[in-house]
Protein backbone atom coordinates (compact mmCIF):
# COMPACT_ATOMS: atom_id res chain seq x y z
CA UNK A 1 0.00 0.00 0.00
CA UNK A 2 1.35 3.61 -0.72
CA UNK A 3 0.34 4.25 3.34
CA UNK A 4 2.96 1.54 4.21
CA UNK A 5 5.65 2.40 1.91
CA UNK A 6 5.89 6.25 2.74
CA UNK A 7 5.60 5.33 6.78
CA UNK A 8 8.40 3.40 5.67
CA UNK A 9 10.10 5.87 3.97
CA UNK A 10 9.64 8.50 6.37
CA UNK A 11 11.23 6.30 9.20
CA UNK A 12 14.33 6.18 6.69
CA UNK A 13 14.43 9.97 6.35
CA UNK A 14 14.40 10.60 10.15
CA UNK A 15 16.89 7.51 10.73
CA UNK A 16 19.23 9.14 7.81
CA UNK A 17 19.40 5.51 5.83
CA UNK A 18 18.56 4.54 2.61
CA UNK A 19 16.58 1.18 1.17
CA UNK A 20 19.83 -0.02 -1.00
CA UNK A 21 19.68 -3.51 0.29
CA UNK A 22 22.65 -3.07 2.40
CA UNK A 23 21.86 -1.29 4.98
CA UNK A 24 18.20 -0.76 5.04
CA UNK A 25 15.43 -3.31 3.03
CA UNK A 26 11.76 -2.77 2.22
CA UNK A 27 10.54 -5.96 2.27
CA UNK A 28 6.64 -7.05 1.34
CA UNK A 29 4.41 -8.93 3.79
CA UNK A 30 1.27 -8.81 1.88
CA UNK A 31 -0.06 -6.20 1.28
CA UNK A 32 2.22 -3.99 3.46
CA UNK A 33 5.87 -2.41 3.40
CA UNK A 34 8.17 -3.28 6.50
CA UNK A 35 11.52 -1.63 6.73
CA UNK A 36 14.38 -4.13 8.39
CA UNK A 37 17.49 -2.48 9.30
CA UNK A 38 20.37 -4.68 8.82
CA UNK A 39 23.09 -4.94 11.22
CA UNK A 40 25.30 -2.59 8.64
CA UNK A 41 22.40 0.21 9.13
CA UNK A 42 22.84 -0.29 13.09
CA UNK A 43 26.25 -0.10 13.55
CA UNK A 44 26.27 3.40 11.33
CA UNK A 45 23.96 4.76 13.17
CA UNK A 46 25.59 3.80 16.40
CA UNK A 47 28.50 5.42 15.14
CA UNK A 48 26.47 8.50 14.12
CA UNK A 49 25.60 8.63 18.11
CA UNK A 50 28.74 9.97 19.34
CA UNK A 51 29.14 7.32 22.48
CA UNK A 52 30.61 4.83 20.31
CA UNK A 53 34.71 4.80 19.68
CA UNK A 54 34.44 1.39 17.49
CA UNK A 55 32.39 -1.34 17.62
CA UNK A 56 32.96 -4.93 15.78
CA UNK A 57 30.45 -7.87 15.70
CA UNK A 58 31.63 -11.43 14.68
CA UNK A 59 30.71 -15.10 14.29
CA UNK A 60 32.79 -17.35 16.15
CA UNK A 61 33.76 -21.00 14.81
CA UNK A 62 35.25 -24.09 16.57
CA UNK A 63 38.56 -23.79 15.03
CA UNK A 64 39.27 -20.03 16.07
CA UNK A 65 41.12 -18.60 18.75
CA UNK A 66 38.22 -17.63 20.94
CA UNK A 67 37.99 -16.77 25.01
CA UNK A 68 35.95 -14.13 27.08
CA UNK A 69 35.12 -13.60 30.70
CA UNK A 70 32.98 -11.36 32.71
CA UNK A 71 33.40 -9.82 35.90
CA UNK A 72 36.65 -9.18 37.62
CA UNK A 73 39.64 -9.35 34.79
CA UNK A 74 36.91 -9.30 32.17
CA UNK A 75 37.82 -9.60 28.41
CA UNK A 76 37.07 -10.53 25.38
CA UNK A 77 39.67 -12.58 23.20
CA UNK A 78 38.91 -13.48 18.97
CA UNK A 79 41.87 -14.61 16.90
CA UNK A 80 41.39 -16.26 13.55
CA UNK A 81 44.49 -18.22 11.63
CA UNK A 82 43.19 -17.76 7.90
CA UNK A 83 45.59 -20.76 6.68
CA UNK A 84 43.10 -23.35 7.74
CA UNK A 85 39.39 -23.98 8.11
CA UNK A 86 37.47 -22.26 10.95
CA UNK A 87 34.76 -24.99 11.47
CA UNK A 88 30.99 -24.47 12.21
CA UNK A 89 30.04 -21.53 14.06
CA UNK A 90 29.47 -21.99 17.61
CA UNK A 91 28.11 -18.65 18.76
CA UNK A 92 28.54 -14.71 17.74
CA UNK A 93 29.50 -11.74 19.89
CA UNK A 94 29.25 -8.04 19.86
CA UNK A 95 32.05 -5.40 21.32
CA UNK A 96 31.88 -1.74 21.53
CA UNK A 97 34.53 0.49 23.13
CA UNK A 98 33.11 3.26 23.95
CA UNK A 99 34.60 7.25 24.12
CA UNK A 100 35.25 7.03 27.62
CA UNK A 101 37.44 4.32 27.04
CA UNK A 102 35.23 1.74 28.56
CA UNK A 103 35.30 -1.81 26.94
CA UNK A 104 31.54 -3.80 26.43
CA UNK A 105 30.48 -7.22 24.94
CA UNK A 106 28.17 -9.57 24.78
CA UNK A 107 28.76 -13.32 24.02
CA UNK A 108 26.02 -15.58 22.48
CA UNK A 109 26.08 -19.34 22.07
CA UNK A 110 24.46 -20.86 18.61
CA UNK A 111 21.89 -22.46 21.03
CA UNK A 112 20.57 -19.06 22.28
CA UNK A 113 21.28 -17.46 18.41
CA UNK A 114 18.99 -20.16 17.09
CA UNK A 115 16.18 -19.93 19.88
CA UNK A 116 15.85 -16.13 18.29
CA UNK A 117 15.73 -17.53 15.32
CA UNK A 118 12.72 -20.24 15.72
CA UNK A 119 10.70 -17.58 17.22
CA UNK A 120 11.04 -15.05 14.42
CA UNK A 121 7.72 -15.71 12.57
CA UNK A 122 9.30 -14.81 9.18
CA UNK A 123 11.53 -17.74 9.65
CA UNK A 124 8.74 -19.70 11.02
CA UNK A 125 6.46 -18.94 7.62
CA UNK A 126 9.68 -19.24 5.39
CA UNK A 127 9.72 -22.86 6.93
CA UNK A 128 5.91 -23.92 6.68
CA UNK A 129 5.92 -22.42 3.13
CA UNK A 130 9.34 -24.53 2.35
CA UNK A 131 11.01 -21.39 1.04
CA UNK A 132 14.72 -19.85 1.40
CA UNK A 133 13.24 -16.37 1.57
CA UNK A 134 14.23 -16.28 4.95
CA UNK A 135 17.45 -14.21 6.12
CA UNK A 136 18.31 -16.69 8.47
CA UNK A 137 18.53 -19.23 5.38
CA UNK A 138 20.64 -17.44 3.36
CA UNK A 139 22.64 -15.03 5.70
CA UNK A 140 22.75 -16.66 9.05
CA UNK A 141 26.11 -15.04 10.10
CA UNK A 142 24.77 -11.51 9.83
CA UNK A 143 21.53 -12.43 11.55
CA UNK A 144 23.86 -14.27 14.13
CA UNK A 145 25.62 -10.69 14.47
CA UNK A 146 22.95 -8.52 14.35
CA UNK A 147 21.39 -11.15 17.28
CA UNK A 148 24.39 -10.39 19.50
CA UNK A 149 24.36 -6.86 19.22
CA UNK A 150 20.91 -6.18 19.59
CA UNK A 151 21.27 -8.23 22.95
CA UNK A 152 23.90 -6.05 23.31
CA UNK A 153 22.03 -2.80 23.02
CA UNK A 154 20.54 -2.93 25.97
CA UNK A 155 23.38 -1.71 28.33
CA UNK A 156 24.88 1.03 25.85
CA UNK A 157 24.26 4.85 26.55
CA UNK A 158 22.38 4.88 23.53
CA UNK A 159 19.12 7.81 23.00
CA UNK A 160 15.62 6.46 22.38
CA UNK A 161 15.84 7.37 19.39
CA UNK A 162 18.00 4.78 18.33
CA UNK A 163 17.02 2.49 20.38
CA UNK A 164 13.77 2.51 19.01
CA UNK A 165 15.62 1.88 15.48
CA UNK A 166 17.32 -1.34 16.84
CA UNK A 167 14.33 -2.69 18.19
CA UNK A 168 12.29 -2.02 15.11
CA UNK A 169 11.80 -5.46 14.12
CA UNK A 170 11.46 -7.37 10.59
CA UNK A 171 8.45 -8.79 10.91
CA UNK A 172 4.77 -7.77 11.82
CA UNK A 173 3.66 -7.94 15.94
CA UNK A 174 0.02 -7.60 15.57
CA UNK A 175 -1.02 -10.07 13.41
CA UNK A 176 -2.63 -13.75 14.69
CA UNK A 177 -0.63 -17.01 13.40
CA UNK A 178 -3.19 -17.12 11.58
CA UNK A 179 -3.45 -14.01 9.49
CA UNK A 180 0.54 -14.11 9.41
CA UNK A 181 -0.19 -17.36 7.34
CA UNK A 182 -2.16 -15.93 4.88
CA UNK A 183 -0.24 -13.04 4.53
CA UNK A 184 2.85 -15.21 3.86
CA UNK A 185 0.84 -17.82 1.34
CA UNK A 186 1.28 -15.32 -1.28
CA UNK A 187 5.19 -14.61 -0.80
CA UNK A 188 6.11 -17.83 0.26
CA UNK A 189 4.08 -20.35 -2.14
CA UNK A 190 4.43 -23.89 -2.08
CA UNK A 191 7.02 -26.38 -3.43
CA UNK A 192 8.18 -29.80 -3.41
CA UNK A 193 11.15 -30.90 -1.98
CA UNK A 194 14.02 -33.16 -3.79
CA UNK A 195 14.58 -36.31 -3.46
CA UNK A 196 17.64 -38.42 -2.07
CA UNK A 197 18.56 -41.88 -0.82
CA UNK A 198 18.76 -41.98 3.13
CA UNK A 199 18.58 -44.48 5.67
CA UNK A 200 15.47 -45.94 7.48
CA UNK A 201 13.37 -45.24 10.40
CA UNK A 202 10.59 -46.91 10.69
CA UNK A 203 8.96 -46.70 7.81
CA UNK A 204 5.45 -45.31 8.24
CA UNK A 205 1.95 -47.24 6.43
CA UNK A 206 2.60 -46.80 2.98
CA UNK A 207 -0.21 -44.73 1.25
CA UNK A 208 -2.61 -46.86 -1.20
CA UNK A 209 -2.19 -46.82 -4.52
CA UNK A 210 -5.55 -48.60 -5.59
CA UNK A 211 -7.63 -46.68 -8.09
CA UNK A 212 -10.72 -44.60 -6.75
CA UNK A 213 -14.18 -46.77 -7.26
CA UNK A 214 -16.23 -46.47 -10.36
CA UNK A 215 -19.10 -44.50 -8.73
CA UNK A 216 -16.89 -41.81 -7.77
CA UNK A 217 -15.06 -41.49 -11.07
CA UNK A 218 -17.74 -39.54 -12.62
CA UNK A 219 -18.00 -36.97 -9.64
CA UNK A 220 -14.12 -36.30 -9.81
CA UNK A 221 -14.29 -35.67 -13.53
CA UNK A 222 -16.79 -33.18 -12.72
CA UNK A 223 -14.72 -31.15 -10.13
CA UNK A 224 -11.85 -29.09 -10.14
CA UNK A 225 -8.61 -30.50 -10.01
CA UNK A 226 -7.64 -31.09 -6.19
CA UNK A 227 -4.95 -28.46 -4.75
CA UNK A 228 -1.67 -29.99 -4.05
CA UNK A 229 -1.62 -32.16 -1.01
CA UNK A 230 0.69 -30.76 1.62
CA UNK A 231 3.76 -31.63 1.67
CA UNK A 232 6.20 -33.31 3.91
CA UNK A 233 7.78 -30.25 5.00
CA UNK A 234 5.01 -28.17 5.66
CA UNK A 235 3.66 -31.40 7.72
CA UNK A 236 7.19 -31.07 9.62
CA UNK A 237 6.81 -27.25 9.85
CA UNK A 238 2.99 -28.03 11.73
CA UNK A 239 3.91 -30.68 13.77
CA UNK A 240 7.24 -28.54 15.55
CA UNK A 241 4.89 -25.74 15.84
CA UNK A 242 1.86 -27.76 17.47
CA UNK A 243 3.94 -29.67 19.68
CA UNK A 244 6.69 -26.41 20.81
CA UNK A 245 9.85 -28.29 18.84
CA UNK A 246 12.30 -26.02 17.46
CA UNK A 247 14.14 -26.56 14.06
CA UNK A 248 17.14 -26.68 16.12
CA UNK A 249 16.09 -29.52 18.71
CA UNK A 250 14.67 -31.43 15.99
CA UNK A 251 18.26 -31.34 14.38
CA UNK A 252 20.34 -32.16 16.99
CA UNK A 253 18.44 -34.98 17.67
CA UNK A 254 18.31 -36.68 14.16
CA UNK A 255 21.85 -35.78 14.20
CA UNK A 256 22.97 -37.64 17.81
CA UNK A 257 20.77 -40.39 16.39
CA UNK A 258 22.61 -40.77 13.21
CA UNK A 259 19.57 -40.18 11.11
CA UNK A 260 20.94 -37.09 9.34
CA UNK A 261 24.58 -35.39 8.56
CA UNK A 262 25.96 -33.56 10.37
CA UNK A 263 26.52 -30.74 7.72
CA UNK A 264 22.31 -30.30 8.22
CA UNK A 265 21.50 -27.30 9.54
CA UNK A 266 18.29 -27.14 8.99
CA UNK A 267 14.81 -29.15 8.08
CA UNK A 268 15.36 -27.82 4.11
CA UNK A 269 18.75 -29.61 3.85
CA UNK A 270 17.01 -32.95 5.18
CA UNK A 271 16.37 -35.18 2.17
CA UNK A 272 12.36 -35.72 1.16
CA UNK A 273 12.53 -39.28 2.19
CA UNK A 274 13.98 -38.86 5.19
CA UNK A 275 11.65 -36.18 5.99
CA UNK A 276 8.87 -38.65 5.25
CA UNK A 277 10.45 -40.84 7.83
CA UNK A 278 10.67 -37.92 10.14
CA UNK A 279 6.78 -37.39 9.65
CA UNK A 280 5.89 -40.66 10.20
CA UNK A 281 7.84 -40.81 13.30
CA UNK A 282 7.50 -37.38 15.04
CA UNK A 283 5.17 -39.08 18.02
CA UNK A 284 8.55 -40.77 18.99
CA UNK A 285 10.67 -37.69 18.35
CA UNK A 286 8.51 -35.63 20.56
CA UNK A 287 8.34 -39.05 23.72
CA UNK A 288 12.46 -38.59 23.61
CA UNK A 289 12.91 -34.93 23.32
CA UNK A 290 10.34 -34.84 26.42
CA UNK A 291 12.20 -37.52 28.24
CA UNK A 292 15.65 -35.79 27.88
CA UNK A 293 14.40 -32.27 29.08
CA UNK A 294 12.64 -33.73 31.77
CA UNK A 295 15.77 -36.02 32.58
CA UNK A 296 17.99 -32.95 32.45
CA UNK A 297 15.80 -31.44 34.89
Amino acid sequence: TQASLFQCLYDLSALGLEPDGRRAHLIPYGDKCTLVIDFKGLAELVRRSGEVADLHADVICENDDFSYCFGTGSHLKHKVDLRKPRGVAIGAYSYVRLKDGSDSFEVLGVDEINAVRDNSQGYKMAQKYNKDDSPWMKHWNEMAKKTAFRRHSKWLPLSPELRDAIEKDDEPEALSPDQRAEIAKPIFGASEATVAPVEVLDAPAAESDAPAPAENQAASDATPAPQPAESDIDRLGNLMLDHGISESALIKWAQDNKHVAATVTTVHKIPATKLKLLVGNFDKIVAALTQKQEGAQ
